[in-house]
C-alpha cells in the first residue's frame, strides 16, 4: 500500500464497503460520449444547474488529457441501507454523506506535500449547498467537484472489468469516488503536481 492509498484509508467511515488501488496502465479507465449523453437526459435535474455538471464540463478529450497526467487510481465505494427502491429521502441523504466523505478524503489528501490529484465524486457538487449555476458564478471554481459521470468514465465497465461489485438492490445504496494520482518509481513519496 503506498502513502496516497494509506491517507485515503486513515479518513474514516462506517459505510466504507470497498477501497481499491489499480496502475491505470493494467486497468484503464473508459471515457467515451455515451456516458456524457446519459447525464443530458437530466434523470437527475442538475443538467445545466450545476457549475460541476454537463454542460460545464471540459470535453470529453480535455478530460482525458487531464486524467492522462495520473498512472493510478483508487476507487472508493460507500454503501448505506435504504427503505426500499422507492426511498428517495434516505437516497438523497446517503448521496449526501458519500459527498461529505469524499471532500474529507480530498482534504486529507491535500495536506499531503507535493501530491498531484484528481478528485471526482458521485452526483453534482454539493461544497456550497445550493448552486449559484446558471444565474451567478461558481463561488469555488477549485474546490468544485465533478462527478465520474460527468468526467465521461464508464463506471460500469471499470467495475466490471476488475470484478468489483456494484451493490445495490432495494435495500442498500452505493456511491463511488475516484482519486487519480501518480507514484513515483521508489513508491517513496507522491510526486510533484503537474
Amino acid at each position: 500500500m503506498d502513502l496516497v492509498e494509506a491517507a485515503v484509508r486513515s479518513v474514516g467511515n462506517p459505510n466504507v464497503t470497498y477501497i481499491g488501488s489499480f496502475d491505470l496502465s493494467e486497468h484503464p479507465v473508459s471515457i467515451i460520449e455515451e456516458v456524457r449523453r446519459a447525464c443530458e437526459m437530466n434523470y437527475c435535474g442538475h443538467y445545466g444547474r450545476s457549475w460541476s455538471c454537463l454542460p460545464h464540463v471540459p470535453p470529453c478529450p480535455t478530460c482525458e488529457s487531464i486524467l492522462s497526467r495520473y498512472d493510478r487510481v483508487i476507487l472508493i465505494r460507500t454503501t448505506h441501507p435504504r427503505d426500499g427502491p422507492f426511498d428517495l429521502k434516505g437516497m438523497g441523504e446517503s448521496m449526501a454523506a458519500h459527498a461529505r466523505y469524499t471532500f474529507e478524503v480530498r482534504d486529507r489528501l491535500r495536506g499531503m506535500a507535493g501530491l498531484g490529484f484528481k478528485m471526482l465524486g458521485a452526483g453534482a457538487c454539493s461544497l456550497c449547498g445550493s448552486c449559484p449555476c446558471p444565474e451567478g458564478r461558481c463561488i469555488h471554481p477549485q474546490d468544485r467537484m465533478f462527478s465520474i459521470e460527468s468526467y465521461g468514465i464508464d463506471l460500469t465497465a471499470f467495475l466490471l472489468s476488475n470484478g468489483i461489485d456494484r451493490r445495490g438492490g432495494n435495500t442498500e445504496q452505493s456511491y463511488f469516488s475516484m482519486v487519480f494520482y501518480s507514484q513515483p518509481p521508489d513508491g517513496s513519496r507522491p510526486l510533484q503536481p503537474l
